[in-house]
Parts: C-alpha cells; structure tokens; sequence
C-alpha cells in the first residue's frame, strides 16, 4: 500500500487513462484524487470518451480511500488542470500529481514519495519532476536541482503551489526589469522561456515554470528518465507530433537513491535541456513550412524568387 496521496487528472482519452491507471493499481495507492474536465460544447465524441474515461475509475479494485472532481461542463485545459490541482491541495499537504498521457514506472513513486518528505520544510525546492532529457548523468547523486520545471509526472507541496501566479499577472514587470538575466546566463535559453511563457495563453505549466522563476525556486530532476509521455498524437492539445525527440521516451531504474551534495541548479543540463527543445520546435516549423510551400504552384515560386531573391 502506497501512503502518498495521488492526483489523477483525466479528460477524454480512455485508453491512455487505462494504462496509467493500471500502473496505479500496480502500487496501490491508499489516497486516490480523481479530477476530470467535462466535455467540449458542440463535441458529440467527447460525451462518450470523457464517460469512459471516468468508468475506468469505477474498476479500482484495491482498499483506497478515493476522490472525485468530475466537471460537467468543459474548464479548458489551463482551468481544468489548475484547479484540479488546487481541489487537490485544499486536502493535502503534499502529493503526486499525473496526467492521463503520463506513464510512470513504479520507481517513479518511492522516489517521489522519498523526495516529499525530505525536502517539504525547504522552501528552496518547489517541485519533484519524474522526467529526465538529458544525454548524461548531472552531479554525483540520482537527481539534480534545475531552474527548470518538467510535469509529465511530478510531485509538490501545498506550500508551493499557493504561489501559482496562474494568469501571470507579474509577468510584464519581470520581463521589462529583465529579471530572466538572474535566473539564466545562456541567451537562448532566456530567449526561449520568456517566448514559451509569453505565448501559452491556454497553459497552466508555463505559469507554474514562471512561478519558479519569480521565487527563485529548484525543481527536482532525476537522473533516469522514470516517466514517459504516451499522449503525442494527432488531436492532442500539446504534443502532436509523434515524432518529437520527447515523445514516448524509455523510462530507466534507479539502483538506489543518492542524495547530491549541492544544492546548487545545474545550469549547464537546463541550457542542454533549452536548447534541445528548441531544436525540436524549430524543426516541427521547417516540416510545417514545406508541406505550406509543397501547395504553392511553381509559377508562385519563381515569382517569388524573382521578387524577393534578387
């Protein structure tokens, strides 16, 4: 029996929602959240995939104190999310959280679960990620300190959580004082944040990373990958490119848990984690843009050239 209370967020994709609760089931947990977004007005598929998404729960078959926060009507993902999250934490003082596209290994929850009780009086640390994109070990211990933040299966405490500056209200101040500049030294990198925050405008994870930046806040980072996203398909809000670098990445076992002996971020992995993500978006644009150009009859083209190319 697992004693770490654990949120389940869900929406409309059953099959994805019955492998992790499968993994669920594996470890048992005693305290199980279950939140879940209606469906979308006017979207006859939703109405069935949201139910069946929601029956999975009823199959919970192990001794479980359970907790549902099913919606009847649709939040959006930025809304939905956040406020399950905070539901959640009006109960508990810390926790698990996983979406219905995140599978964890087992290794993932003890050491979450090992990571909550260590550091929940820091102030300093203010998420436990379970995602690992790195092409090398960091430091000396199982896991790292990161600027950054990565919630395809995290943990955190109430204590943090309670600073979430959802709609970015401090966000304009931060950028034109150029705080970023204090937070990360690599140019791209700060390029790349400040565009990923200014941008995602139906993202409750943005936020959450900014909220990180505006108090100084670490994130846990493991040294092996112990979640996977399995949600990269067409339809997906986010991840709709099955062939991105991040997608359905192996997850790893952890022989056993070693504490690092600074706490101290790891600037240069969040400069190789940064850039790679770049790389990955700047390459979904170079395939959007020549199937756009693949349409463009040839006699277009070479005007084109002949206007512009001189």
């Amino acid at each position: 029996m697992f004693s770490t209370p654990v949120l389940l967020i869900i929406f409309n994709s059953p099959d994805t929602t019955q492998k992790v609760f499968d993994r669920l089931r594996e470890i048992k947990p005693k305290f199980l959240y279950v939140s879940a977004d209606g469906p979308r007005p006017n979207n006859k598929s939703d109405i069935k995939l949201c139910h069946d998404a929601r029956a999975i729960i009823e199959t919970l078959d192990w001794e479980c104190e359970l907790h549902t926060n099913f919606n009847v009507s649709n939040l959006g993902l930025k809304n939905a999310i956040s406020s399950g999250i905070t539901w959640f934490f009006g109960s508990v003082e810390q926790g698990i959280i996983l979406e219905d596209d995140c599978l964890p290994n087992t290794l993932f929850f003890r050491f979450c679960e090992e990571l909550l009780e260590r550091y929940k009086s820091d102030q300093r640390v203010m998420s436990i990620s379970g995602n690992n994109f790195q092409d090398c070990d960091v430091g000396e211990g199982s896991y790292y300190f990161s600027r950054i933040t990565s919630i395809w299966g995290w943990a955190t405490w109430r204590r943090a959580w309670l600073l979430l500056d959802l709609n970015l209200k401090q966000f304009a101040s931060f950028k034109s004082s150029n705080q970023i500049k204090n937070i990360f030294n690599d140019s791209l990198t700060r390029k790349f944040w400040l565009a990923k925050i200014e941008e995602g405008g139906n993202s409750w994870a943005f936020p959450w990373a900014f909220t990180h930046f505006l108090n100084n806040g670490l994130c846990i980072m493991p040294n092996k990958n112990l979640v996977t996203n399995i949600g990269f398909r067409e339809g997906a809000t986010h991840g709709t490119n099955p062939n991105s670098i991040l997608a359905n990445l192996k997850t790893e076992e952890m022989p056993e848990l070693l504490h690092p002996k600074y706490m101290i971020p790891q600037l240069e992995a969040d400069y190789r984690w940064s850039r790679k993500a770049a790389k990955d978006q700047f390459t979904m644009r170079i395939r959007l843009s020549k199937w756009i150009r693949s349409f463009i009859p040839n006699s277009v083209k070479i005007y084109l050239k002949s206007r512009f190319l001189k």
